[in-house]
């Protein structure tokens, strides 16, 4: 059974974006590239134990001052404490970035980058993705504004789009990387990554930014207005949503229906997942109708209406 979604996405009272994206699964799995983007000025600024939100993930390796692999540990959900990985930071940004950006770091509460073991600690922040069948041919563009930070002379700092494959051991398909430490100075620029997508459905493409160090050494650099976005993606059509808008604390989503088919309302912290159905039970009969979000706390959500014929 097939199920379309039209998708609308929530910025704190307000909506921000009309029909963002339509997706097409089997069943209830969601799976395939689709549109991102954030410039962080909805996120909390970074406190004790706060995690970042949105979707955002971490993942660390670490290695041995000679190079050799160690371990892995992660994946978790990306903090927004200060200390290892990432947080939101204030005061970096330039006209074009406002008043909150991330930055990104090596893992500082790893202790084995501690003389004398002098372990390289590798952090991993990113969006995650798998792969459709539908997505091979596909070119995405990651598009980030960059600024270095405190980038010592044996740390690197990297954006990158990155392919696993998890049927051959999560080895890598394809790593396109742009290197903090190429850019002249410490001002804000405008980098972009791209690649076109091979037969490599059911694969895990991850956008995000990778910074090592050892000895706790420097290892920031801070970015900011975030795209993932391709001119070949063509949504298929879902229900059309017609409005909107919060009911006093609720938030409602009116779309058009269609007899023969039932309605669920889907959520998530990010365009790309993971949702899970909030409102169901809705039988179309050629109107519009309306499902709700009961629990429409925080800054940003992102929404789906799902349309699937009747049994």
């Amino acid at each position: 059974m097939t199920t379309l979604f039209g998708s609308i996405a929530r910025c704190g009272k307000f909506r921000r974006i009309a029909a963002l994206a339509t997706m097409l699964a089997s069943g209830t799995g969601l799976a395939g590239l689709s549109p991102y983007s954030e410039d962080f000025e909805s996120y909390a600024e970074a406190a004790p134990e706060q995690l970042l939100g949105g979707g955002w993930l971490v993942y660390g390796n670490a290695f041995g001052s000679g190079g050799g692999y160690l371990y892995g540990y992660g994946p978790f959900a990306a903090p927004n404490s200060g200390g290892g990985f990432c947080n939101v930071a204030t005061g970096e940004g330039g006209p074009d970035q406002g008043t909150k950006v991330l930055t990104v770091y090596s893992d500082y509460n790893n202790a084995g980058m501690a003389s004398p073991t002098s372990q390289l600690i590798e952090a991993n922040v990113f969006q995650e993705y798998t792969i459709a069948a539908s997505d091979v041919g596909a070119t995405w563009t990651f598009q980030f504004d960059v600024k270095k930070g405190n980038l010592g002379l044996r740390s690197t700092n990297i954006a990158f789009i990155k392919v696993l494959n998890p049927f051959n051991g999560y080895s890598t398909t394809t790593f396109k990387t742009f290197d903090v430490a190429t850019l002249a100075d410490a001002n804000w620029a405008t980098q972009s990554l791209q690649t076109t997508i091979g037969e490599w459905q059911g694969q895990i493409l991850q956008i995000g930014f990778m910074a090592t160090a050892t000895e706790y050494e420097g290892s920031g650099a801070f970015y900011d207005n975030l795209s993932f976005t391709s001119p070949d993606y063509v949504a298929p059509p879902g229900p059309r949503i017609v409005s909107a808008g919060f009911e006093g604390s609720n938030y409602q989503i009116t779309f058009e229906t269609k007899f023969g088919f039932q309605y669920s309302l889907w959520k998530a912290e990010t365009p790309a997942g993971p949702y899970e159905v909030i409102d169901t039970g809705l039988f179309g009969d050629d109107s519009e109708a309306t499902l709700y979000d009961y629990e429409a706390t925080g800054d940003k959500a992102f929404y789906r209406v799902g349309e699937t014929p009747n049994p």
